[in-house]
């Protein structure tokens, strides 16, 4: 459900993206919006998988993925495609700067248990250490909702 109300607000975003190209000043600007989702998490060890729903939550809600962003460049000739590219350049370093410095396993713990207390408390886990998650990869991509397509791929080790 999440994803869905993501995907549309990707929509009305696309929907007042401008590109565009002036031909008097010699100069071409574009606007793109970009998606930063997970695409799988790798547990090292096979008992956190139990809770990977949760998990990918509170990942979310840390705001390490399912955000979107906005890049805008202008370029000094005319070329549409210059400004784009200029534009996933902008977006790519960004992505790959948030994915250097990933969320810590203590910081998904205390989002996982703030997230989820009523569910722990019920199995007898009474604070977020006592979850005791181990070292995971997480695969995210970035997406240009403006081009409809991947951009990168990277991973980061929550540990």
């Amino acid at each position: 459900m999440k994803k869905i109300i993501f995907f549309l607000t990707a929509i009305i975003f696309l929907a007042t993206v401008s590109t565009s190209c002036d031909d008097t000043d010699n100069h071409a600007e574009a606007t793109c919006i970009y998606y930063v989702g997970a695409d799988s998490i790798v547990y090292s060890n096979a008992l956190d998988a139990q809770y990977d729903s949760l998990i990918l939550k509170s990942i979310d809600s840390l705001q390490f993925t399912e955000y979107i962003f906005e890049e805008t460049a202008q370029v000094n000739f005319n070329g549409i495609a210059s400004a784009i590219a200029l534009c996933n350049s902008q977006a790519e370093k960004k992505f790959l700067n948030k994915m250097s410095s990933p969320i810590s396993l203590q910081q998904l713990e205390d989002r996982l248990y703030h997230d989820n207390k009523i569910f722990f408390n019920e199995r007898g886990i009474t604070n977020a250490t006592d979850i005791d998650l181990h070292q995971m990869t997480i695969h995210v991509s970035l997406w240009s909702y403006t081009y409809n397509g991947k951009i990168k791929s990277s991973t980061a080790n929550i540990y």
